[in-house]
């Protein structure tokens, strides 16, 4: 979560995403396919880049692409609805 400039809270979610390969065949890659040690490196660069910044991350998880993609749709959707006000 953020905060907008009038103080109300927002999520703030951040994704990573696999290249697609143009040899490859067009399977996304599962979050089950991130080695655990890679996961961990990349959770703890984003809990670092918030230090010293008075911000606080909350790690939700990993997601799936059509659990991303769900989510991807669902903010934009919120994006355009409070752009409309």
């Amino acid at each position: 979560m953020q905060r907008d400039p009038d103080g109300s809270k927002v999520r703030n979610d951040r994704y990573i995403f696999c290249p697609h390969k143009e040899d490859a065949p067009d399977e996304p890659v599962v979050s089950a396919g991130v080695p655990e040690d890679l996961r961990r490196e990349i959770e703890q660069f984003f809990l670092s880049s918030a230090l010293g910044t008075g911000k606080k991350l909350k790690l939700k998880g990993w997601q799936n692409a059509a659990q991303a993609k769900s989510s991807l749709t669902r903010g934009m959707k919120s994006f355009k609805r409070k752009r409309a006000r």
